[in-house]
């Protein structure tokens, strides 16, 4: 990034796109706070119009290290240029606020987006877990049940395990699972291959 950093500053004109590449760049290196500090002064240009990938980039960082008034005016900004909550953006803002303490916020956007994949799920359910609300989380969790396909709802399952360490939830997952009488979901959910022999 150092050399991407130093080409970037020698160049005579910068626009959007070579903003862009290199805030993406801070992010997936882990340079949150970097990321936002080139972000801020891309904001000095007033001419600029924000992509929505370099928004996503941007959120992201927000959420990694709780930069809730950055994150904030990205929303802000976002409702005010009167864009979509696509998937990635809407994702990245249930993301951003779930992470930051802000439930409420998060599961107004989850429920204004049209098209949820299973990373909108898992991350929606997610920062309810880790926000204390494992009511509301089992909630979407048994609704993901009934409308997801197999693939999705192992996904779905994976990813809140992968992420999530509150054994209290994977507790309520486990004893609604087995209530629901879906076997095959509660033996991923276990971590056991479900087409294996168990002695359960």
């Amino acid at each position: 990034m150092n050399e991407a950093r130093k080409m970037f500053d020698t160049m005579p004109e910068r626009n959007e796109i070579s903003y862009n590449a290199v805030v993406s760049g801070y992010v997936r290196n882990g340079h949150f706070n970097e990321a936002i500090e080139l972000f801020q002064e891309l904001k000095s240009c007033s001419s600029v119009r924000f992509s929505g990938s370099l928004l996503v980039s941007v959120l992201d960082a927000c959420a990694a290290i709780g930069a809730f008034e950055d994150g904030k005016w990205i929303h802000s900004y976002v409702d005010g240029d009167s864009l979509d909550y696509e998937l990635e953006m809407g994702t990245a803002l249930i993301d951003f606020y779930a992470k930051c303490g802000h439930v409420k916020e998060a599961v107004e956007i989850f429920k204004k987006m049209l098209y949820k994949d299973v990373t909108t799920w898992s991350s929606m359910i997610l920062g309810l877990a880790v926000n204390g609300d494992n009511e509301r989380g089992i909630e979407l969790f048994a609704e993901i049940e009934k409308k997801g396909t197999y693939t999705q709802r192992c996904s779905a399952l994976r990813a809140s395990m992968a992420l999530c360490d509150c054994k209290s939830f994977h507790l309520v997952i486990i004893t609604l699972l087995a209530a629901l009488g879906i076997v095959v979901d509660l033996l991923v959910f276990l971590g056991m291959p479900p087409f294996e022999d168990h002695a359960l």
